[in-house]
């Protein structure tokens, strides 16, 4: 769920993937031909509508992708999240959400307000590139550890 460039997202959806866990990558078309097919990511993208996304979002152990409308529903089906912020300060976008570890990009310029898409500096934003996989990891780790599986009658995703 994470689009904040390439190596970025394979870095974070690879590291899961040694907890034997499945990561869909939902997204763009566009975004097929960049995927090589990293150990535990299932590719997704272009092929799943929105209603099937929010299904999939409400079948997943823990979310990790950047301020958006998808995290926003991830966080409301109290799905334990890991929101990834550059241009606009957590405490103002998710202060009611429960299960909840936001990531923010450390860099002078942050935060700015502008959305990352539409930074000056370039896309993605240097706010968002400012954060490490590490970061990440390290949050849906404790997300899992607070929060561990509780679906025994979730399906996988194959």
């Amino acid at each position: 769920f994470c689009e904040c460039g390439w190596e970025f997202t394979v870095s974070t959806k690879t590291v899961p993937s040694n907890l034997a866990y499945k990561c869909p990558q939902c997204g763009k078309e566009n975004t097929t031909e960049q995927l090589s097919n990293p150990s535990g990511l299932v590719n997704l993208c272009g092929r799943t509508s929105i209603r099937e996304v929010m299904s999939i979002i409400a079948l997943s152990d823990v979310f990790a992708g950047p301020n958006s409308g998808l995290m926003v529903i991830a966080a409301s089906l109290e799905i334990p999240t890991v929101g990834l912020f550059g241009a606009f300060n957590p405490k103002t976008r998710a202060k009611f959400y429960e299960k909840f570890i936001p990531v923010c990009g450390k860099v002078p310029c942050a935060p700015c307000g502008a959305h990352w898409t539409e930074c000056e500096k370039g896309h993605p934003a240097p706010c968002m590139k400012a954060i490490s996989p590490d970061e990440v990891y390290n949050a849906i780790n404790k997300l899992l550890t607070l929060y561990p599986r509780q679906a025994l009658g979730k399906l996988p995703i194959e």
